[in-house]
C-alpha cells in the first residue's frame, strides 16, 4: 500500500503517517506500507542550479495516478529517519513504477502556513 504526501506537508502529519505505517509494517508482514513524497516543481536559480518550489508537480502527479510514472525506492519515508532529497521528476523516469491501485491515501496541504505556497489541488 502507498501513501503519497506533498513536500510542503505539515511535519506533524508526516510524523503521524510515518509512525502509523511503520507500526503497520511491524504488525502485518503480508501488507507493506510505503510513504512517498510527491515530487515538487522546481525553478532555475541564477547560478544554473534547480531549487524546489515546494509545490506539487501536477503533471508528474497525474502520471503517478495513471500508472505511467515512476518513483524511486529511495523516497520511501518509512525506511528513513530524515526527509528525502528534492530531486527533479526527470530523476525518477527510469525507476520503480507505481501501481495506481496501490495508492490508498494522498495528503496535500492546499495552503501551508508561512510558506507562501498554494498547491494546485483543484488541478
Amino acid at each position: 500500500r502507498i501513501i503519497l504526501i506533498s513536500h510542503a506537508e505539515y511535519a506533524a502529519n508526516v510524523a503521524a503517517i510515518i509512525k502509523w505505517s511503520r507500526e503497520q509494517n511491524s504488525r502485518h508482514k503480508d501488507i507493506i506500507w510505503k510513504v512517498f513524497a510527491i515530487p515538487s516543481t522546481s525553478r532555475l536559480t541564477d547560478d544554473g542550479s534547480r531549487l524546489s518550489t515546494g509545490m506539487v508537480d501536477v503533471d508528474f502527479f497525474r502520471k503517478l495516478l495513471l500508472g505511467t510514472s515512476h518513483l524511486y525506492e529511495y523516497q520511501d519515508l518509512c525506511k528513513t529517519d530524515t526527509c528525502t532529497k528534492i530531486l527533479p521528476p526527470s530523476y525518477y523516469e527510469d525507476k520503480q513504477k507505481v501501481n495506481p491501485n496501490d495508492i490508498v491515501l494522498v495528503c496535500i496541504t492546499h495552503i501551508p502556513t508561512n510558506s507562501g505556497i498554494v498547491n494546485p489541488v483543484n488541478a
